[in-house]
């Protein structure tokens, strides 16, 4: 199983159910919002791991050591998302609100609802992607490279109309491409 296919795991079953409650909305609601906010999230990532490979590793080893994956329905049951606010701040700048925005479009959750979504998953990705490095024996660029693989993923994995919309919010120069949106909205990533 990889990765990407963990994470999913994880964000099932009473997780699903606990962080639907959290979020006040029905389960496969939640599921849609995940569908959407993962190729968000992970893209940013790649982008910031392309860049400064070094720092991101170095990040992820300290979420991975938070605990907070050791009790991870007990994060996700409760309102108080961590580093959660700060990282989905750090990752979209200035566009936070169109990223939740879009989630929400996407999947019924409401901007509220989805903006505590991007807010409860940023510090379990990263905190996975830690505790994968550590465990693999991984150096910073084999670490951006499993970011990059998961980015491509799931952005494969989401359906055309939902990384049509999402794609369309993020693109704020008109361009086509979000990359180089999403690069200037991470720059202040790793400046904690």
């Amino acid at each position: 199983m990889d990765l990407l296919e963990t994470l999913t795991s994880q964000l099932s079953g009473a997780n699903l159910t606990n962080l639907s409650s959290q979020l006040g909305s029905d389960e496969s609601q939640t599921q849609a919002g995940i569908s959407a906010a993962l190729p968000l999230l992970l893209g940013a990532l790649n982008k910031q791991a392309d860049a400064n490979p070094d720092a991101v590793a170095q990040f992820a080893d300290q979420e991975a050591s938070s605990g907070l994956l050791d009790d991870l329905g007990g994060f996700l049951g409760k309102s108080d998302n961590g580093q959660g606010p700060a990282l989905v701040s750090q990752l979209f700048g200035g566009n936070t609100d169109n990223a939740a925005a879009g989630v929400a479009q996407v999947s019924g959750l409401s901007a509220g609802a989805a903006g505590s979504l991007l807010q409860n998953l940023a510090p379990i990705i990263i905190g996975m992607l830690g505790k994968q490095r550590q465990s693999g024996g991984l150096d910073a660029g084999g670490l951006a490279g499993l970011i990059g693989t998961m980015s491509g993923q799931s952005r494969q994995g989401a359906n055309s109309g939902t990384m049509g919309l999402l794609g369309n919010l993020l693109d704020r120069d008109g361009d086509g491409s979000v990359i180089d949106d999403v690069a200037g909205m991470i720059g202040g990533f790793l400046k904690k």
